[in-house]
């Protein structure tokens, strides 16, 4: 599946550390966000998930930070998910509005049911990721 550019922020001046870049953790907001877009993009329903009592917690990250962003830049996030077994695997670029990649990430997820047992993911979410 390509990467979809589904987020586009401008950075708020509260995401900025004292340096006057984005703190490492404000990053974190804009990948699930993208990720939610990204769900939602599909036709798919987090909410919906939720209300199924189904959740997708992140069990793995991993950040690359290439180049600092500061406040009032626009960035761009493209998120690419894809399946290995049970899990969902989101890989993130970011960039800014003149194609600079910032970061490169991942993270990991597994469905999980109210109490927290690990879950195959629907039939309607694989061929989503899949492309079918």
């Amino acid at each position: 599946m390509a990467k979809t550019e589904l987020l586009v922020v401008r950075v708020p001046f509260y995401d900025t550390d004292a340096m006057g870049v984005v703190h490492h953790a404000s990053y974190l907001h804009y990948l699930e966000n993208a990720r939610i877009e990204w769900l939602r993009s599909q036709g798919l329903s987090y909410a919906k998930m939720q209300a199924d009592k189904l959740h997708l917690p992140v069990v793995k990250i991993n950040i690359r930070y290439k180049k600092p962003c500061r406040f009032d830049d626009v960035i761009v996030v493209a998120a690419t998910p894809r399946l290995e077994g049970i899990r969902m695997i989101f890989d993130y670029e970011i960039k800014k509005q003149s194609g600079e990649v910032v970061l490169n990430a991942q993270t990991e997820h597994v469905l999980v049911d109210e109490n927290l047992k690990m879950r195959e993911p629907p039939t309607e979410i694989v061929q989503k990721i899949k492309g079918d």
